[in-house]
This record gives C-alpha cells, sequence and structure tokens, in this order.
C-alpha cells in the first residue's frame, strides 16, 4: 500500500481550523461562504463643496437589490473604520462637477495606522475641463490593514472651486467607496 488516500467525493459542511474556528462552509446547494470576507458599498448622500476638507455626507448603499457582506465599514465625520484586519482593496469612484472657472478638481486619499493622529495619502483622482461638466475618476488603493482598532480611511476634497462639487445622490450612486477584503493581513 503506497499511503495515498483516494476519494472521489467529500462531503461536508464546514472546513475547520484543527482550533475548531470554521474557515469555510459550504450549504446545500454548494455555495461556498468564506467565514473573513468582506465587501461593502458606501455612497455620497449629499453634495459636497468644501475644499481642502475630509469628505462627509457618507451612507451605506440602501437600494433594494444591495447588501452588504460581513460587517461592513464603520463611518463618522467621513472617517471610516475597518471591521477587522486583512489586505483590503478600496476603490473611490467620483463623479465630480467642475466649474468652468475650476481646471482641475478632486480628491486625494489617506490612510491611518495611528487612530487618526496621522495619515498618509495613497492615491487621488483629479479631473479636469475647460467647461462646465461632470467628470468620472476612480482610483483603487491596496490597504494592509494590520490593527483593526487603529486603521482609518478618508477622502479629502483638493482644488474644488467655488462652484464645483462632489456628486451625490441618496437615492442612486453617483459617488461612492467599495471596500473589499481579499486576504489576511500581510506581514
Amino acid at each position: 500500500m503506497s499511503g495515498i488516500i483516494q476519494a472521489t467525493n467529500l462531503q461536508v459542511d464546514n472546513i475547520k481550523h484543527s482550533g475548531g474556528t470554521t474557515g469555510l462552509t459550504i450549504d446545500s446547494s454548494g455555495d461556498v461562504t468564506e467565514s473573513n470576507f468582506e465587501l461593502d458599498q458606501w455612497r455620497l448622500a449629499t453634495a459636497f463643496s468644501t475644499d481642502n476638507a475630509t469628505v462627509t455626507g457618507w451612507e451605506r448603499v440602501d437600494d433594494a437589490t444591495f447588501s452588504k457582506v460581513g460587517t461592513g465599514m464603520t463611518e463618522s465625520s467621513g472617517i471610516f473604520t475597518f471591521p477587522r484586519t486583512g489586505l483590503w482593496v478600496v476603490r473611490p469612484e467620483l463623479t465630480i462637477y467642475i466649474d468652468g472657472s475650476d481646471g482641475t478638481a478632486g480628491v486625494i486619499c489617506y490612510v491611518s495606522s495611528n487612530s487618526g493622529s496621522s495619515y498618509d495619502g495613497v492615491g487621488t483622482v483629479y479631473e479636469g475641463a475647460d467647461s462646465a461638466t461632470n467628470q468620472m475618476g476612480a482610483i483603487s488603493c491596496v490597504i494592509n490593514v494590520t490593527n483593526a482598532s487603529t486603521f482609518r480611511f478618508k477622502l479629502t476634497s483638493s482644488s474644488l472651486a467655488t462652484n464645483s462639487n462632489i456628486n451625490a445622490d441618496t437615492n442612486t450612486t453617483h459617488t461612492a467607496i467599495l471596500f473589499e477584503r481579499k486576504a489576511p493581513p500581510q506581514s
């Protein structure tokens, strides 16, 4: 005997760590749920027009077809807190109304690893136009959240002229941030 066990079917409901923690659940339809996966989306509910300020006015998307996976993000005064450690992809997608006199307008993505005492700029989205128009922009930021109690994320407006703004609507998404946990934290 070679010591190799062969099986054509493995029938389980859960796959657990030897310590008892459930890692994967398989339902009767064959759908697999990873216990550490997170997916959440927030949108700007009211237009934001203050230059060089933390963008506020966020709400979790509440359309009838939306559902988050996992605990989801928390937000207070434009500052987002992560529900767990992990390697996260954060995708701000913006619609910016640019007044004809405003050459460029945008946002800067900031991350703090020390509860907001200091922030590091990790990405920017700028749009520009010679006449009054709506412009769209997006960026993806990969954030290695090693301590969920101290990491923060925010967007700060940049170069918004008097009549420019970051578009918003409480009933449909114009400006949003998608948060997705992809893997455990990386060392």
